[in-house]
């Protein structure tokens, strides 16, 4: 493979897939770890009520929070719903109700209350009890 010069970067990926194919390098780690870095948002969670509890299952998603009235996403203690540090959700007031953000106890920093309909608010997890709202919020 060294003697062949490659006129694109196609070629250069597809020879070196070929390569890797070949020696059976690519192997279940090297998966992994393409599965891994390959993670973005996941869908969404829509939830029409007055309030939302998250749950693990919304990390990496975005919360819409349909309701015509004022509600609450509440993010629950660490102890009971242990989030991995730098997990993101983001939240959306796509409902006229104003939306705040609460924390049952652990810490939160930033501005909670959105500033209006459809405007979003990111939750970042930035230590195993604290969380830091970004965005969106008055």
């Amino acid at each position: 493979m060294a003697d062949v010069e490659l006129s694109t970067l196609g070629s250069v990926v597809k020879t070196a897939y070929e390569a890797e194919a070949d020696t059976n390098a690519f192997d279940d780690a090297s998966a992994s770890l393409l599965t891994d870095i390959s993670i973005g948002y996941i869908g969404s969670t829509t939830d029409a009520t007055t309030s939302y509890a998250l749950v693990l299952a919304d990390a990496g998603k975005i919360v819409e929070m349909t309701s015509g009235s004022a509600n609450v996403v509440n993010i629950p203690a660490n102890a009971s719903v242990a989030f991995p540090v730098d997990t993101r959700i983001d939240v959306i007031q796509y409902g006229a109700g104003t939306t705040t953000i609460t924390i049952t106890s652990d810490t939160l920093t930033g501005e909670v209350v959105s500033t209006g309909q459809y405007k979003a608010m990111s939750l970042w997890k930035r230590a195993a009890t604290e969380w830091v709202v970004i965005g969106g919020t008055t």
